[in-house]
């Protein structure tokens, strides 16, 4: 009986060391971030503020005056945000790869107008 719990627990732990898969502890969830800046893609003017929303699997945040925002606890993979902004068609961002405690630049994000200067729509 002895020799079959021995036996049990070397092939538990010769197990666990071939996987590959087992690099975090059970229950901890990796997080990487995103960081960027919108703009108007016909006036590169910045577009912020609490009427623009940057989302991402779960997390969002409004950028600032100047269009910067920051979206962080997103967890590690291969994932999408999505900006909207009132004014502007929805723009999403597909295939982004966060790592952990890294942050991804996204870079300038152009905004295309849904109306334009003098009322009409786009």
């Amino acid at each position: 009986m002895k020799n079959l719990a021995v036996a049990s627990a070397l092939a538990l732990i010769l197990g666990l060391a071939g996987c590959t898969d087992f690099n975090y502890p059970v229950g901890i969830q990796q997080f990487g971030s995103v960081t960027g800046r919108l703009v108007d893609s016909t006036t590169q003017q910045p577009v912020g503020g609490p009427s623009v929303n940057v989302f991402c699997v779960g997390q969002a945040t409004h950028p600032d005056s100047q269009g910067a925002f920051t979206v962080s606890q997103i967890p590690v993979g291969v994932q999408n945000c999505t900006v909207n902004a009132i004014g502007y068609a929805p723009y999403p961002i597909s295939g982004i790869d966060i790592t952990q405690g890294n942050t991804t630049q996204l870079g300038t994000i152009k905004l295309t107008a849904t109306v334009q200067p003098g009322g009409s729509s786009g």
